[in-house]
């Protein structure tokens, strides 16, 4: 009977709901209880009177259209409030900067539903970016006002920098990178800030910028230094704008052949081998860690530079199948790059660790050496949890570490700093030559009197075993 009520009291209140809150409300509570009616008159329909089946099928029949009347009118309050919003363009004078646009408030109150109703005007105009220029850096900044006993001031909460590609989710970058941020700074900053009240909003501003990743060619010289050595294979194509170096590079050192290794005749196709979906050419690094789970197969990156091989990537999970790849830069743009296979890590890294010329077996995570097989195992089971990243010492240039961002400092009210300066007084009891010394300890314990250095008091004093 309950059931039945609940079913009568929301067919009498859909005819006073207004509000877009009051519909949200009305709607979730009517897909409770109506699943639970149609269970109800399936279920019973056997046991129960005529008119009382008569009854629920009426309540059920006008719950229905009653949902789906308040559904539009659902959507059309949001529409309105939507059609509220307006998109400006606002001039900048940054050179790579796409563009910067603002979404401007009218009517909104809540900060939620406002980033809410602007997420298609934002991400369709992302999306234009990123299909014009394929890869884009963005950031948003939202813009509200804060006002205490009169005094009005206008805030900015800035997002982080995020990289999008033509394969990103956006409705999924705006939730996570731009409306719970953006939320959590508002409510920090009423927390930190006591007496400061939330006004009102000013608008969401949207800030593109051109992004270029490295990326992978196949039209990149390699070093006489590098190819001297003989640690690599550099499989070659006769198409210069192929820029699949990265898929032959994985063949390559997932089917090693013992003759005529530079060919590509020498291995089968990448296309029938590996798995290649939504990957985009030029291969960049974003990419690898969703080839890695697309194909089973673990890849570490390194990167000549400067004559060395230092670490790029390193995979989360070394698999079955496994692949080192070394990653060369073109001497003319740096920003274009080309994949080769690594088949001796030894011979790649050995002068630049040691200048014995016996092998050595290098771990390829940490790339650290050993004089034997056995010793490299015995390494390898705790290098993976531990080793995030090559070890490198840092250079007499490079010793001194400085803190630079500033951005992922935790927000704190205030902070205090104090530094007190004491003196080591003089026992008189022990004479002038035993200076903080007790009789009564032991001769190996020295007891101390400090003394706050304070030219107008005096007063504090600290003592202390060591």
């Amino acid at each position: 009977m309950s059931l039945l009520k609940t079913g009568v009291r929301l067919c009498q209140q859909s005819l006073k709901v207004q509000t877009r809150d009051e519909c949200r409300k009305w709607i979730r509570e009517c897909n409770k209880v109506l699943p639970s009616l149609v269970d109800y008159q399936r279920n019973e329909r056997n046991k129960l009177p005529v008119e009382k089946k008569r009854r629920i099928t009426l309540i059920i029949g006008k719950l229905k259209a009653s949902l789906k009347k308040l559904r539009r009118q659902r959507k059309a309050l949001r529409d309105a409030r939507v059609s509220s919003l307006v998109w400006r363009d606002v001039e900048s004078a940054f050179e790579n900067r796409i563009f910067t646009g603002a979404v401007v408030n009218a009517n909104h109150v809540d900060p939620r539903e406002f980033l809410r109703d602007a997420r298609k005007m934002v991400t369709s105009r992302v999306a234009s970016a990123i299909e014009t220029h394929n890869c884009i850096k963005i950031n948003t900044t939202f813009k509200v006002e804060f006002i205490l006993k009169g005094t009005v001031s206008v805030q900015f909460l800035n997002t982080r920098y995020s990289e999008l590609y033509a394969s990103s989710n956006l409705s999924a970058w705006y939730s996570r990178n731009v409306i719970e941020p953006t939320l959590t700074s508002v409510e920090e900053l009423q927390e930190r800030d006591s007496g400061w009240a939330f006004s009102r909003i000013l608008c969401l501003m949207i800030n593109v910028n051109k992004y270029e990743p490295m990326h992978a060619g196949c039209n990149v010289p390699i070093p006489r230094k590098l190819s001297s050595k003989k640690a690599t294979i550099n499989v070659t194509c006769s198409d210069a704008n192929d820029h699949a170096c990265f898929f032959r590079a994985v063949v390559a050192s997932v089917y090693p052949v013992s003759t005529n290794v530079s060919r590509e005749s020498s291995y089968p196709h990448y296309s029938t081998v590996l798995r290649t979906n939504g990957l985009q050419l030029p291969m960049t690094l974003e990419q690898i860690p969703t080839f890695e789970r697309l194909n089973d197969i673990s890849i570490n990156v390194y990167i000549w530079k400067d004559e060395i091989c230092k670490t790029l990537h390193l995979t989360s999970k070394k698999r079955n199948r496994h692949a080192n790849l070394l990653l060369v830069q073109s001497p003319s743009d740096p920003s274009t790059n080309h994949f080769v296979c690594i088949r001796n890590l030894s011979r790649l890294v050995s002068s630049q660790r040691s200048k014995h010329e016996h092998k050595k077996y290098f771990c390829d995570r940490c790339l650290h050496y050993f004089s034997s097989e056995i010793k490299l195992k015995i390494h390898t089971i705790d290098c993976q949890r531990l080793n995030k990243s090559e070890i490198r010492l840092p250079k007499e240039k490079d010793k001194w570490l400085r803190f630079k961002n500033f951005l992922f400092k935790e927000r704190m009210p205030f902070v205090i700093y104090a530094d007190l300066e004491c003196l080591l007084d003089v026992d008189l009891d022990d004479g002038p030559d035993k200076v903080g010394c007790s009789r009564e300890l032991d001769k190996r314990e020295l007891y101390q009197h400090h003394r706050v250095f304070n030219k107008h008091s005096n007063e504090a004093a600290y003592r202390g075993a060591t």
